[in-house]
Formats: C-alpha cells, sequence, structure tokens
C-alpha cells in the first residue's frame, strides 16, 4: 500500500482550516501523517489542527507574512524545512491551509506518478490559471519521498 504524508503550512486560517481538512480526510486515500506547521499565527489554526489529530508544529509570531511576500520565500522555505526530512513514506503533499482537494485528487495523482517513476513531482491544474508545462506550482503538490530525499533534502533557504 503506498504511503502519503502530507505538509500543511498555515497562518491565521482558522476560517479555512477546517474545510481542507475535512476534504482531506475524505480523499479516496488515506494518508500516514498530516502534519500541520501553524507558523506564527495569532488565531485558533493550531488548536484547530490539534483537534483534527494533525501533527502540529507551532513557529513563534512573526510580523511579516511570508506566504505572501514573495521577496520573502527564503523564509517560507525555512518554515516549509520544519517538515524534513519527511518520516519514511512513498509520497508527500505541501497543501495549503485554504485549499479544498477533489474527492480523488490524492489518488488519481499518485496513480500517475506510479504508473511512470520518472514523474517525481505532480499536481493538479488550476482551471482558468496560467501554467506552463514544465514546472508544477501550486498548492496540492505531490512529491516522490525518494527522490527528495536523494537530490534535494531540503528547500534551499537562501
Amino acid at each position: 500500500m503506498t504511503e502519503i504524508c502530507v505538509h500543511i503550512v498555515a497562518r491565521n486560517e482558522a476560517d479555512n482550516l477546517s474545510r481542507t481538512l475535512d476534504a482531506l480526510l475524505r480523499q479516496t486515500i488515506s494518508f500516514k501523517r498530516i502534519l500541520l506547521i501553524d507558523d506564527g499565527s495569532t488565531d485558533d489554526t493550531a488548536k484547530i489542527g490539534k483537534n483534527y489529530g494533525t501533527a502540529v508544529v507551532s513557529l513563534p509570531y512573526h510580523k511579516e507574512n511570508y506566504q505572501t511576500d514573495p521577496a520573502s520565500g527564503w523564509k517560507m522555505a525555512r518554515v516549509l524545512n520544519h517538515a524534513h526530512p519527511v518520516p519514511p513514506c512513498d509520497y508527500f503533499m505541501e497543501l495549503g491551509a485554504d485549499t479544498v482537494l477533489p474527492r480523488d485528487y490524492a489518488e488519481k495523482i499518485v496513480d500517475r506518478m506510479e504508473e511512470d517513476k520518472r514523474t517525481v513531482i505532480a499536481g493538479g491544474v488550476l482551471q482558468d490559471f496560467p501554467q506552463v508545462d514544465w514546472s508544477v506550482i501550486g498548492s496540492g503538490r505531490i512529491y516522490s519521498t525518494g527522490f527528495w530525499n536523494r537530490y534535494i533534502k531540503r528547500y534551499p533557504e537562501a
């Protein structure tokens, strides 16, 4: 059975997180671990995550919102690195705290990756969102953990 871990970065997402976690728990496949990285929230984001039984890493409050400031990309990498190293699992998904996935999303992506092992990062396509053929962007990206651990290991913080 394929094992998948999920990483959710959230900052003041108390209004959205329940819908995201409900949709995640309704997926047609189950997840080995769901990790919520609470990036300095001042609301009930971490509490909601804990109520759902997710593992929670609570980072200290900071003024900037790294998720909305492209110039702070390296800081966002530092936040994401709190999910690494990934525990033993075949794949891991990065998910935004405000992303509500279709019920079979993870299963479809992983099935395609299993069909062609050369596919090491994959994700869905948002309707009417500009895409390029050579890049996987946005919430819901799924990575091959073996590829990640061999070639990447951590997001660059520079």
